[in-house]
């Protein structure tokens, strides 16, 4: 005689963690068919992606671009996210806590080194100095 049960399966066994926070879920699609698009390589440095992870004033940060749309994630602060448009060698971007959210902005001076500001969500100036460097 069989029986039903109503008790939940066992959760999945978890993989090994890699050395760095796994890089946030992104969605890149070009439309309601959900194609994902990618992106051709740079021909030229000084248009090289700005994908990858970092490190700086506010701890590990992971940046991903795709075209001039650039998001990403940052640990500090019990976490948040970026998202923004890169225009040159300007990413100007939006960043979200849990409970709080603000603007900045990243100029990359270097191949590997992006220097910028961030501000709050009721001001218009600098709110403090935000270095990365990408160390892969």
């Amino acid at each position: 005689m069989l029986t039903a049960s109503c008790a939940s399966p066992p959760p999945p066994v978890a993989p090994a963690p890699p050395p760095y926070p796994p890089a946030p879920a992104i969605a890149w699609s070009s439309g309601a068919d959900g194609t994902v698009e990618t992106e051709p390589a740079c021909e030229h440095p000084e248009h090289a992606s700005v994908t990858g992870w970092y490190t700086g004033t506010w701890g590990k940060v992971y940046l991903e671009q795709r075209g001039d749309r650039v998001v990403g994630s940052y640990v500090c602060c019990g976490g948040g996210r970026i998202e923004g448009t890169l225009v040159g060698d300007v990413i100007e971007f939006r960043w979200d806590e849990t409970y709080i959210a603000g603007r900045g902005v990243f100029r990359r001076v270097a191949p590997d080194r992006l220097s910028g500001s961030w501000w709050g969500p009721n001001s218009h100036s600098h709110g403090g100095p935000w270095e990365l460097v990408r160390v892969r």
